[in-house]
């Protein structure tokens, strides 16, 4: 089985395919959002003058940039944002652990985290989510929760609670998916 980065990271080298008429570089590469190889396409058709000097170059690069990570399918999205939410609670948990040992949080504060945290993951196992990449945790998937802790367990203070938790955790997210450190 592939590490989750392994599996970003998954690709087959580019190939060039001449036709008659039709000339184009394909390759497959991991695609997040459908957690398979999916295939893509670069036709060369527009390229009239030196087309295969043109694909030997767009070749090099491919492969170049394919081993170094890049991705065509995340190339717009932060790498970090292609995190399990596993890792991310694991990495929230260290960076809280540290604030509390400074003294930046109590220590009842980074007990109630680590409660929301058991129990929203607990949930998300529960609805079938399980441990999903960072960039599915939307504004529909936490609405969700907290109707199931408003409506479902009848917690209202509570509710508000984990709204305010819920904020904190993701502005963490989105720090980390546009930071290199997670």
């Amino acid at each position: 089985m592939l590490s989750n980065l392994q599996e970003i990271k998954s690709y087959t080298p580019p190939k060039l395919t001449r036709g008659k008429n039709n000339w184009y570089i394909s390759f497959y590469a991991y695609n997040p959002e459908t957690e398979k190889l999916q295939r893509k396409v670069i036709r060369l058709n527009h390229v009239k003058t030196n087309r295969l000097q043109y694909a030997n170059e767009l070749l090099k690069r491919l492969s170049n940039n394919l081993a170094s990570g890049w991705n065509p399918f995340t190339e717009s999205e932060s790498n970090k944002a292609y995190k399990r939410l596993s890792e991310a609670v694991d990495h929230f948990i260290k960076i809280s652990e540290k604030k509390l040992n400074e003294d930046s949080i109590r220590a009842a504060t980074f007990k109630d985290y680590i409660s929301y945290l058991r129990n929203f993951q607990r949930w998300m196992n529960e609805k079938g989510h399980g441990d999903i990449f960072i960039y599915k945790i939307d504004k529909k998937l936490i609405t969700s929760f907290l109707e199931h802790i408003y409506i479902e367990r009848n917690r209202t203070a509570t509710r508000n609670n984990y709204l305010n938790y819920l904020s904190i955790f993701s502005s963490f997210l989105v720090v980390i998916a546009d930071n290199s450190k997670l």
